[in-house]
């Protein structure tokens, strides 16, 4: 989660850097997203909390390096 989460960011603020409009890829990063989370929790392998803090641990380092770089 926290791989997915972050790349799913920094593709986001890439585009929003460069103004383009990368919808497709957006779309299919964060249904990669939901893919991971439900594989994980189906393979009972963690939690919802283990996963959210996953996602966290990815998305906020993407959103200071957006919040800094933009």
């Amino acid at each position: 989660m926290i791989g997915i989460s972050a790349l799913t960011f920094f593709v986001f603020g890439l585009s929003m850097h460069y103004q383009t409009t990368s919808t497709l890829t957006t779309i299919f990063l964060v249904i990669t997203n939901g893919l991971v989370a439900s594989s994980r929790l189906i393979m009972n392998a963690h939690t919802p909390k283990e996963l959210t803090m996953g996602v966290l641990a990815g998305s906020i380092p993407q959103i200071l390096l957006m919040y800094l770089w933009l």
